[in-house]
């Protein structure tokens, strides 16, 4: 239970279905422009299945990797997905937020859980459907699914939903301010490599890589060696992410 103001009380169990439910009707446009890629992307799929039938290649594959291709399709997915959570309310038409008989910071971070959620449920499916077209084509090719490294899509999707939802919970154009960061750092490069200030560039690289390597998944074992394990670099990202989701839901902005 939590309160607010007039003694107003409210279950968690009935904010929670509340907001997973606006959120998915917020998600309709998303859900038919995903579904509609999905549907041309199947169609495509088997008509490539009767292709192959016709023609045989002469050196088919041992082994198809489904989920290399759907690490970096979903991952696009998870970095658009907060701006359909958080269309038509953004921090300054959130005030409403403030005066909801609900706890303000937890009512905001439901709301992205339940974002996270819908997120999940589509990258599944995604996976699913991507699993079955990957079996049929190797039936025909004679080659072995291989199923490793089945958590590389749903844990890169989920880094990039929080990383873009901070924006989205603290400032009002995420987009904005994502192509402003990108500018400001390709401004940085070229300012520290025209001045030989190729020591203040480093840090920057060194995050961006970093970066790159939490997003990409397990790397191979030079590359690991060399910048260490994804394991190390997934964890920091992911809490910095967090925290600054939830200094957003706790930070109050007065509707104007």
């Amino acid at each position: 239970m939590s309160s607010n103001v007039q003694g107003q009380t409210v279950p968690w169990g009935a904010v929670a279905a509340a907001q997973l439910r606006m959120v998915a009707l917020l998600q309709r446009r998303d859900f038919l422009v995903f579904a509609g890629i999905g549907a041309v992307l199947l169609a495509l799929s088997l008509y490539g299945l009767m292709e192959i039938a016709k023609n045989p290649p002469q050196r088919p594959p041992d082994e198809l990797p489904i989920f290399e291709g759907l690490k970096v399709a979903l991952l696009f997915v998870g970095l658009l997905w907060p701006l359909g959570v958080w269309r038509r309310d953004t921090p300054e038409q959130r005030g409403y937020f403030w005066s909801l008989p609900v706890a303000r910071g937890p009512h905001t971070l439901l709301r992205v859980a339940s974002g996270w959620l819908l997120l999940m449920g589509v990258c599944v499916a995604a996976m699913v459907v991507g699993a079955l077209v990957a079996q049929l084509y190797a039936m025909q090719l004679g080659a072995a699914v291989r199923l490793a490294d089945w958590y590389v899509p749903l844990a890169s999707a989920t880094l990039g939903y929080l990383l873009i939802s901070v924006l989205a919970v603290l400032v009002d154009s995420p987009v904005r301010w994502v192509v402003w960061i990108l500018v400001a750092l390709f401004g940085l490069r070229l300012v520290t490599g025209a001045l030989g200030l190729e020591a203040l560039w480093r840090p920057v690289e060194s995050a961006m890589r970093s970066l790159t390597i939490a997003l990409d998944g397990p790397q191979p074992p030079r590359i690991a060696a060399r910048y260490g394990a994804w394991g190390v670099h997934y964890p920091i990202w992911l809490g910095l992410a967090a925290v600054g989701v939830i200094i957003g839901a706790f930070r109050h902005r007065d509707a104007k």
